[in-house]
Order: C-alpha cells, then sequence, then structure tokens
C-alpha cells in the first residue's frame, strides 16, 4: 500500500483556497489602484487619524482595523499602502470563505456552492472599484464581519454571535443591523421569551459600545452618528439632474438589487423554494430596513457605504436563480468529505 498517496480530497481543498486567494489578491490590487494607492491614510476618517485619538466621531470608534495595521507595520518591512494591500486580500479571502458555508445554510451538499460563493465579488466590485474613489479602511471588514453574523444567526449559534457581534462593533457600528436580521430569522417566535432575551441583549451591547466610546471620546469633534438626512434629500431632488446621482444610484451592487425585487414579487404571489425555509429568505431583506434607516445615516450615492448588502443581496440572486435552475445536488462521499473539508 502506497501511504504517500494524497487523498484528493485535501488537493481539492488547497485548490479551492489558493483560488479564492488569488481572486482576492486579484481583485485587491485593482482596488490598490483605483482607491487605495491615491489616499491619503491621515484624512479625517483614515487609518493614521484614528490612530492619534484625536480624529472625528464616528471614525474614532473603528479602531479594530487601525489597531491591527498598526500591529501588522511594527517590522517596518513593506510600505503602508502594500501592506494594507495585503491585509485586504486576506480579508476578502475570508468573505469568500465564510460565504460559502452560508451556501451551504441554503444549498447542502451542492458542490456549486463553491463557485457561487465567487458571485459575492460582483456588487463588490461595482461598490468598491467601478463606482468609487472613497477610502475606508474597514469597507471590507464590514462585509467579513455582517457575513460571519449571519452565518452565526443561520447555525443558531448565539454565543459565537454576540462574540462576533461585540468585536464587529469596534470595526463600525453598522453591524448593528444584524439584530433586525437575528428578529426577522426568528419571525414566527418573534414574541417569545428567548428572542426577546436575546434581542435585546445585542440591543444592550450596541447601547453600551456606543456609551462608552462616546464617553472616552467625549472631547472629539463630530457627532455620535453621521447625519445625512439633508444631503440625500438634495440628492434625490437633483437625481435626473446629476450623471454621478444616476449612475451611483441605478448601478448599485451592479443593479443586483434587480432581482431582490423580483423575487419578493415571486414570493408575495406564494413562491415556495423547496428545502429552503422562509426565515432563511426573510434574514436577506433586512435590506430595506437598512434602506430605510440609511435616508437619516448613510449617503445613498455613496457606494461604499452598503457592506453589510453584499451577501444579502448575492443570496437573493442566488435563491432566484434556484427558482429556475436546481442547484441541490447528490453527491458522492468523496463530494461529502470535500464539502466538509475532510
Amino acid at each position: 500500500m502506497n501511504t504517500d498517496k494524497k487523498n484528493p480530497t485535501s488537493n481539492l481543498q488547497q485548490i479551492v483556497h489558493l483560488s479564492y486567494f488569488l481572486l482576492s489578491f486579484t481583485f485587491c490590487f485593482l482596488y490598490y489602484y483605483k482607491v487605495i494607492k491615491p489616499a491619503n491614510f491621515n484624512a479625517l476618517s483614515g487609518i493614521d487619524a484614528v490612530l492619534s485619538f484625536s480624529t472625528f466621531k464616528p471614525f474614532q470608534y473603528r479602531l479594530l482595523i487601525p489597531f491591527i495595521y498598526k500591529i501588522l507595520s511594527l517590522p517596518g518591512f513593506l510600505p503602508p499602502k502594500v501592506l494594507f494591500l495585503l491585509l485586504s486580500a486576506v480579508i476578502v479571502y475570508f468573505i469568500l470563505i465564510v460565504y460559502r458555508l452560508i451556501l451551504e445554510e441554503y444549498f447542502p451538499g451542492n458542490k456549486l456552492n463553491v463557485i457561487l460563493a465567487v458571485l459575492i465579488l460582483y456588487p463588490m466590485t461595482w461598490n468598491y472599484i467601478l463606482l468609487n474613489q472613497l477610502f475606508s479602511f474597514y469597507d471590507f471588514s464590514s462585509i467579513l464581519f455582517y457575513t460571519l453574523a449571519m452565518y452565526l444567526v443561520l447555525k443558531e449559534r448565539f454565543g459565537m454571535l454576540v462574540i462576533v457581534f461585540a468585536i464587529g462593533l469596534i470595526n463600525k457600528e453598522t453591524i448593528a443591523f444584524i439584530i433586525p436580521a437575528f428578529i426577522f430569522y426568528n419571525y414566527r417566535r418573534i414574541f417569545s421569551k428567548d428572542v426577546i432575551m436575546k434581542s435585546s441583549l445585542l440591543v444592550l451591547i450596541f447601547v453600551l459600545f456606543k456609551g462608552i466610546m462616546f464617553y472616552i471620546f467625549r472631547n472629539n469633534p463630530g457627532n455620535i452618528v453621521e447625519i445625512a438626512i439633508r444631503g440625500n434629500l438634495d440628492m434625490l431632488k437633483n437625481l435626473f439632474q446629476n450623471y454621478i446621482y444616476i449612475k451611483n444610484i441605478f448601478l448599485n451592487f451592479g443593479a443586483m438589487y434587480i432581482f431582490a425585487v423580483l423575487l419578493a414579487v415571486k414570493l408575495f404571489r406564494g413562491l415556495e423554494i423547496p428545502g429552503i425555509s422562509r426565515e432563511k429568505i426573510y434574514i436577506n431583506y433586512v435590506f430595506v430596513i437598512y434602506l430605510v434607516l440609511g435616508i437619516y445615516i448613510i449617503y445613498f450615492t455613496e457606494v461604499r457605504v452598503y457592506a453589510e448588502l453584499m451577501p444579502m443581496l448575492t443570496t437573493l440572486f442566488i435563491l432566484y436563480l434556484s427558482t429556475y435552475i436546481k442547484l441541490g445536488i447528490n453527491l458522492s462521499d468523496t463530494d461529502k468529505n470535500f464539502i466538509n473539508g475532510q
């Protein structure tokens, strides 16, 4: 017996992980030349400004990536922006890994999940490269934290969700949209003691975090949240007179939102997707809450702000696709081992 013979499943896993990293690096390399290279790290919302502990609120609260970046930069081997390119590539790689796990919750045992997971790069390419010129160090990590939190909701692992939620708040407070996602997922038990207690705990953690940050940085300029309603109302008034507004609104996510609307119409007409509960569908429609509240706290034409919507809209597109193409596939034992990483 040849004990040196490699496990073909292990080889496939290595190929997938290498492919994911190469795709991530390619995406971030394009992002580097379009956004990172011309960026000013000492801008009011930049990494150096946050590390000075004296920049504007709420940017000052977003400490996680600046601290990680600072630790990684201590050896001094790489230029700062090249280091951030590599850090970004690692983050995007983990986005692909976690999003593939989410798809396993929708289509367990589907060999196509490995490929379908890459689709999340489609709206990211539009919102962070093609339509975007602005640099924010927390954009990709916001996608990662929300995607991971969404996975933990689907897996019903609340203890881990609390940990990820707490760390994610140090990255950016918009991970709080996982709270309505948790409620949407548990809509059948929304008035149960368990759901009320768990939702209340997440809200409490959010309020405590905001309160602590506000107290620590109470002398910093700025507001506890960005106020965007005036800018959004002006945008709506002048929408069809401004080419950039039209481009950024209608090409947002590469127009993937169209499929979310089409799927909603089908659901309203009574569509049932075999093997997928309504809970798993509704969790993705939290983007509606995001947009409703967003008129007050996000600038709609700033396409990079929609980080948390990337996994939602990609999943809704794939769900819509599944109404026409059967995504459930019977697997061999080798395939099952591959999916499980064995």
